[in-house]
């Protein structure tokens, strides 16, 4: 039973029971503070993916060190010179140049609730093929491994349907009580390997060959 009265919220009375969680506390550097940036593309540029990987241009890194990017805002641990213009190409039919003007927007400090999502810029990048990632595949929120992906056959009355599984992970970076938790939790993405046009054949063959 907790003591309300007690804000470290450990019981006073009772038998204590062990428990484990898929939390991780993050180690963070006491007084530490992060520049944000924000980044206006000419011309105006509307896909984020797009975005990230015209900010990740090799050339653009000399100039950034390390950073993180949610592909219009650019967070890095040290001061850019201003005023900042990056360029990269992009292929449209054809090649067109893209122009990022780079504005510093202000600082994030240690009490600063924004760091929550500039920490989980950071863990997502980890998961995906940036920068040394670990090469997952992202699909919205989550990201998967293709390469450890099992495949599954079911064989019905009518049908046989095969599903392929890919291993993922959820990630969540919240804070609680003192300490900034990231939450790792296990996702599988089930995939259909035959399309509606394969399920209405194959019903067909099975009622022919029930004649």
């Amino acid at each position: 039973m907790s003591d309300l009265g007690n804000s470290t919220k450990v019981g006073t009375i009772g038998t204590p029971v062990p428990i484990i969680g898929n939390y991780f506390k993050l180690k963070q550097v006491p007084d530490w503070c992060i520049f944000q940036y924000h980044v206006d593309f000419r011309p105006e540029q509307t896909n984020t993916k797009l975005k990230r990987g015209l900010i990740d241009n090799t050339k653009n890194k000399q100039h950034l060190g390390g950073y993180a990017t949610d592909g219009s805002s650019i967070w890095t641990a040290q001061r850019l010179a201003q005023p900042l213009l990056l360029t990269a190409t992009t292929r449209r039919g054809e090649l067109e140049l893209v122009e990022m003007d780079v504005k510093l927007v202000g600082e994030v400090d240690d009490g600063d609730p924004r760091r929550i999502q500039i920490f989980n810029v950071i863990t997502r990048s980890c998961f995906g093929e940036r920068d040394g990632g670990l090469g997952l595949v992202q699909n919205r929120r989550n990201y998967y491994d293709p390469a450890q992906q099992t495949v599954v056959t079911a064989v019905g009355r009518y049908v046989q349907a095969s599903l392929t599984i890919w291993p993922g992970y959820i990630t969540t970076l919240r804070h609680y009580d003192q300490d900034l938790m990231l939450n790792v939790g296990i996702k599988h993405k089930i995939i259909r390997n035959e399309t509606c046009l394969d399920r209405i054949r194959e019903i067909g063959r099975a009622s022919c060959r029930e004649r």
